[in-house]
């Protein structure tokens, strides 16, 4: 697979998540927290490290969070449901958006 830039963004919870996600006031970056998914518009971006396919996961190389750079992983709760740039998970809907690499 040729790596993909791409802006993830977390854009609300799904209809019935396993998991509810946090809140930016106590969210711990990095850290545990507990059994709660990403806040809503918290924003990654970073190469795709896996293809985008229903029962697999979104894969994350990241290289920034929320404007911020700060490399990582990232993997999200398998995928449901896909459609044009909108991925839902098991807990999330995220827009994903490619971004060009300059030479």
């Amino acid at each position: 697979m040729q790596p993909i830039g791409v802006i993830v963004r977390k854009i609300d919870r799904c209809k019935s998540p396993v998991c509810e996600p946090g809140d930016f006031a106590t969210w711990n970056f990095g850290g545990d927290n507990g059994h709660l998914s990403l806040p809503v518009k918290y924003e990654m971006e970073g190469t795709l490290l896996a293809p985008l396919q229903v029962g697999g996961k979104i894969k994350l190389h990241r290289t920034r969070r929320n404007d911020v750079a700060a490399e990582g992983a990232f993997t999200s709760s398998p995928i449901m449901r896909m459609e044009g740039d909108l991925v839902e998970t098991c807990n999330s809907l995220y827009r994903i958006t490619e971004v060009s690499r300059g030479c």
